[in-house]
């Protein structure tokens, strides 16, 4: 019993080392090894590259708002490529030519990823832009990303999503948004340090020289940033770049997006598994362990954990006996209960059915199952 009693201790505190005391480590942290970046105001020449599946109702606007950025026209290269659009998205996209925007289309579904690599095997510019068709720009967001580029040590700088839902308060798709202010956090003091974890798909930017060509299957914007840390380059999030998109108000859509953006990253992880070795990438390892892994192995400290507690009750423990009733309580609430309550209990719910989203992510790595293409309501 001795060693069960001290399993459920190790188990309590690896589920709350990701949200509770990684965050204060790295505050601290962050106080003695604060890695500045040395910004510039030079203006090198930028491509945008925007992936479009179905995107008639926003890539137009999302064009003549790329269009109004404060950026030398002669220094910008705008692509849109077309992963195989049945709606007017190419008709439209195709009318801006005389703008100067490119124009790409497969033929056939082939999924994000795969349009990236064909954008940027055509791209001029010497700082490539990542964004999504319905994430909008102010016009002086460009400025803001490009300008982290005058520090030689950076390869790759990312901004973050402000969403604007019509959820209430209480659903799984407004709760994401205060989760993503949580994210960003992390992301801030993950820079100070040296390099933050991953990027934000819908507003990144990095050189040109130290992109990769991917697989199809990997997750652009978690995979690129790991490519340009393992070149020795830094990447780095700007708390002041941002870009602006309506979230889809739906749970059941937002929670399959959960599944699929987890399952891609579960495997960027194993198949760069190089990158959590610490005697080879240092506090980044580290910091990758505490923001990812452990996060995605959460779900099953959870189950081992009730396991425990289980033997533990059946010892006779009275504690673990209240234990198990309270957490069987819980989960079963925060799983069943419709949107609305209090923020905390929409904070408490969302984290409950992330956990679900990613123990189903883990069932499909099992099953060797990854979704490659994607739709307008979801671009991982």
């Amino acid at each position: 019993m001795e060693i069960l009693a001290f399993l459920f201790w190790v188990l309590i505190i690896l589920i709350f080392y990701p949200y509770v005391i990684y965050p204060g480590m790295l505050y601290l942290l962050g106080l003695v090894r604060n890695r500045k970046v040395a910004a510039g105001s030079g203006k090198p020449p930028v491509t945008i590259i925007i992936p479009a599946f179905n995107e008639e109702a926003v890539i137009g606007k999302k064009l003549q708002n790329t269009l109004m950025l404060h950026y030398p026209r002669e220094l910008l290269q705008i692509i849109v490529i077309s992963d195989a659009s049945t709606d007017g998205t190419d008709e439209i996209a195709g009318s801006f030519a005389k703008e100067g925007v490119k124009l790409l289309r497969n033929e056939t579904r082939k999924g994000k990823t795969y349009g990236l690599n064909c954008a940027c095997d055509l791209a001029r510019g010497e700082v490539l832009v990542f964004t999504d068709a319905d994430s909008m720009f102010h016009k002086e967001m460009l400025n803001l990303l490009v300008r982290n580029f005058a520090d030689k040590e950076i390869g790759l700088v990312t901004g973050s999503t402000r969403y604007l839902s019509k959820a209430g308060d209480g659903s799984m798709v407004a709760t994401m948004g205060k989760y993503t202010l949580f994210e960003r956090w992390i992301k801030e003091q993950e820079s100070r340090i040296g390099s933050c974890i991953g990027a934000d798909g819908a507003i990144f930017a990095m050189r040109r020289e130290y992109y990769r060509p991917l697989d199809e299957k990997d997750i652009n914007d978690f995979v690129i940033p790991l490519n340009v840390v393992r070149q020795g380059k830094r990447v780095v999030l700007d708390k002041d770049v941002h870009c602006l998109e309506e979230h889809a108000d739906d749970e059941g859509m937002e929670f399959s997006r959960q599944i699929r953006i987890t399952n891609r990253t579960i495997r960027a992880l194993i198949s760069n598994r190089d990158m959590l070795n610490p005697f080879r990438h240092g506090f980044f390892a580290w910091m990758l362990w505490s923001h990812k892994m452990l996060r995605f192995l959460l779900p099953w400290f959870a189950i081992l954990l009730y396991g425990v507690i289980v033997f533990l009750a059946l010892a006779g423990s009275l504690f673990h006996q209240v234990l198990f009733f309270l957490i069987a309580a819980f989960v079963a609430f925060f799983l069943f209960i419709k949107p609305g309550g209090s923020a905390i209990l929409a904070l408490m719910r969302s984290f409950v059915q992330m956990n679900e989203a990613c123990l189903l992510a883990w069932l499909k790595i099992f099953r060797k199952k990854t979704i490659v293409v994607w739709d307008k309501s979801n671009n991982p």
